[in-house]
Order: structure tokens, then sequence, then C-alpha cells
């Protein structure tokens, strides 16, 4: 029988946060999923660490590859999919226990392509220093595009289960070789989904000023890749499936 969630999971040099994060995934009240995790060329313990937890949880996949970037890792996951509906986790985040039911059961009670929830930020200590703005139980997809584009509401993908079918009818894949892949991937759900519903509860958990985190400096190809963003972004918005829609908003 399928799984009826796939959490995809890339893993680069995780070894610090890798077993929090897949202990709050095996934890959840939802037991109906595959963990699907992308090792992408980590020369840390975290492959090792992940063979640990295969051999005890047969519902972990692990698929190795050489180092390509999260882009890589998630599009393959994607590709490797057997459920129905996807939802991407980063490797040093955790998720509440109730997060994959309540998205689950949301999802399906409103038959929408995609539901969404809301974010913590925590210290490394684990102590809560913001929560993300509720998002209101709108009823319309423009509500909800307004508050992305205006970024009241987080667009990432992480906060998010979708149908796999959307991803692939729509071609939405993750740039590879690029920073902030994850807004320029999250803006394309959001607009090709015919309904999205919303779990107004803050679910899942942002851990920052982790040493060596990627997240945690900015380049000049960060610069680059935020401008390169905004600018692919805004030429998505005005062609000819969405302008009508970006002109509301």
């Amino acid at each position: 029988m399928q799984p009826l969630i796939s959490v995809i999971i890339p893993v680069y040099n995780s070894e610090k946060t890798l077993s929090r994060c897949l202990d709050s995934i095996i934890a959840q009240t939802f037991n109906d999923f595959e963990m699907i995790v992308i090792n992408d060329g980590s020369t840390d313990s975290s492959k090792k660490m992940l063979i640990n937890y295969s051999e005890n949880d047969k519902r972990i996949k692990i698929i190795n590859q050489s180092n390509r970037g999260p882009s890589s890792a998630r599009n393959r996951g994607i590709k490797e999919a057997l459920s129905e509906f996807v939802i991407f986790i980063d490797s040093d985040d955790t998720i509440d226990e109730e997060m994959l039911s309540k998205m689950y059961d949301k999802l399906i009670s409103t038959s929408s392509d995609l539901v969404c929830t809301r974010y913590r930020y925590l210290s490394e200590a684990g102590e809560i220093e913001k929560i993300s703005n509720p998002v209101g139980q709108e009823t319309t997809k423009i509500d909800i595009v307004k508050k992305i584009i205006s970024n009241e509401i987080p667009s990432s993908p992480g906060l998010s289960l979708v149908k796999k079918s959307l991803l692939l009818d729509y071609d939405i894949f993750f740039p590879e070789g690029k920073c902030y892949e994850d807004i320029a991937t999250a803006y394309r759900m959001f607009f090709y989904a015919k309904k999205i519903s919303v779990v107004d509860d803050a679910l899942y958990n942002y851990y920052h000023h982790i040493p060596n985190s990627r997240s945690n400096s900015f380049t000049q190809k960060h610069a680059k890749d935020m401008l390169a963003m905004i600018i692919d972004t805004h030429k998505f918005l005005l062609t000819s499936n969405s302008f009508e829609l970006y002109k509301e908003c």
C-alpha cells in the first residue's frame, strides 16, 4: 500500500541537528507517511545516522547523491515520492507532532490542492523568539496570495502540504544552484493551486543562530540570486496564466 504523504528532507552535513528533525517526524500522530531523505554528499556522520534510523523505521528511504545542493535534493525527492501529497522539511528544523495530521485533515476536508500553516522561530536552546502572523481563514485564493506578495505570511514550501500532481502538471521544481530557491518555487505552487486552505496554527519550527548554517551568512551570490529571483518572479506573475490574478493583488 502506498503512503498518503511523502516527507522530503535534504541532508548535508547535518549531524548536529539531524536527530531532532527526524525524531519530530517519527513522533507524528499521523503515521501513514514515507520519509525520503536525500543525503546530498555529506562528509560528516549524517549518512551513518540515517542508516541507523532507517534500520529502526522502515518508513525512512535514504537516497545518496553527490553534493548538488538542496534544490537538487528536493527535486530528486519529488521524483521518488510514492504518495499523492508531499511536504518539504529542512534537516535543521522540527515540526509539531500533530502537523501532518492537521494539515492532511484540512486538505482532504476542503478538497484543496495545497494547505499552508504558520511557523515559530526558535533559538538553539529551543526558546520561542517569534511566531509568524496569523494567516486567517480566507475563502479565496486571491486573499492568500495578496498576503504572500505583501510578505504578511511566509511562502516557504516547508509550510505547505501540496498535491504532487500539482508540481508535476505545472513542472514546478526548485531552481538548482540558486539561493532563495524555496521562495521562487513557492510562488508557483500558490498561483497554480486551484484551491488553498489554511491551518492557522504555528506547527513548523525554524531554528536559527546555528553555527555554519547555510542560511546564516549573506554573500555576493545571495544578493545576485535574490535580485534574479525577484525579476523571475515578476516575469512569472506577468505571464498570461497569472496576469489577471496579479493585477488584483
